[in-house]
């Protein structure tokens, strides 16, 4: 029997005080890991699979798998694009903030906090690569390095839906975030987001054609590689990132265990 939490009734009491409130189905784990998981709904493009981590050698408790963004903002020396899936077309424009287009998607909310669901229930999810700085500090470094990568300065997509492995009481909760516009009826917003979770558990159902690995330690390295840099080029390249820490461009935090995490102003694509 399919039984989804809030009931209705929860549903529309906490309707009264929020616009975006998360229902979820929730399943055994006992079949199903993150990556038979991700093996299924990855095929999509825009896909992630997320771990929250703990460090050490912990077990984090748990792993976030989402596809199918309702929008899709990239941005590229400038030129910006929101892709909406389903909804035609691509918008396409100059930008010199996109992190003020990254508030716009996500306009200021009433969310439903569910104390059964940790915090993450969906949202933006994406990356801000190191040449993000330029659009803010572009006067300060006037000669970008050549972009032998072509990806997007910024990508991200925004996810209303999302499969929450809780690897403590090994249970996965499938849950599709109910938004409430002012002028919407409950009832019919509710039923789609169940709706939209029926989904998501009937591909979680199909059989994954993952094959199984075989772990050989025993054999010898023979990958062949080939360094873009030269000896000179990299003991330059460290004596730069030398005077960078000097001039208080990259710092060096040695609060995170295990070891030293490099943060600045991104002066170079990576």
């Amino acid at each position: 029997m399919r039984r989804y939490y809030p009931e209705y009734s929860a549903f529309v009491t906490a309707a009264r005080d929020a616009d975006i409130i998360p229902v979820y189905r929730q399943l055994l784990a006992d079949c199903l890991t993150p990556v038979s998981a991700f093996q299924v709904l990855g095929r999509d493009e825009h896909a992630f699979l997320l771990e929250s981590v703990v460090g050490g050698e912990q077990v984090a408790r748990y792993s976030f798998i989402a596809t199918a963004p309702s929008a899709v903002y990239q941005v590229a020396s400038g030129k910006a694009s929101i892709a909406r899936p389903g909804m035609g077309g691509i918008k396409e424009f100059q930008t010199t903030d996109p992190l003020a287009d990254l508030q716009k998607l996500m306009p200021r909310r009433r969310y439903h906090r569910d104390g059964k669901l940790p915090a993450f229930t969906g949202g933006l999810v994406g990356y801000a690569g190191y040449d993000t700085i330029r659009y803010y500090e572009g006067e300060k470094l006037p000669n970008p390095p050549k972009d032998d990568r072509r990806l997007p300065d910024l990508l991200f997509g925004l996810y209303n839906e999302l499969v929450i492995f809780d690897h403590v009481d090994q249970t996965v909760k499938v849950v599709a975030n109910a938004d409430l516009p002012s002028s919407s009826d409950a009832e019919s917003v509710y039923r789609n987001a169940c709706h939209r979770i029926d989904n998501i558990v009937q591909r979680l159902q199909q059989p994954p054609m993952l094959p199984v690995g075989e772990i050989d330690t025993g054999s010898s390295q023979t990958m062949r590689f080939e360094s873009n840099f030269s000896q000179a080029e990299f003991e330059a390249a460290v004596r730069q990132g030398q005077e960078y820490i000097k001039a208080g461009d990259i710092f060096v935090d040695g609060t995170l265990g295990g070891g030293g995490h490099m943060g600045g102003g991104g002066h170079g694509r990576r």
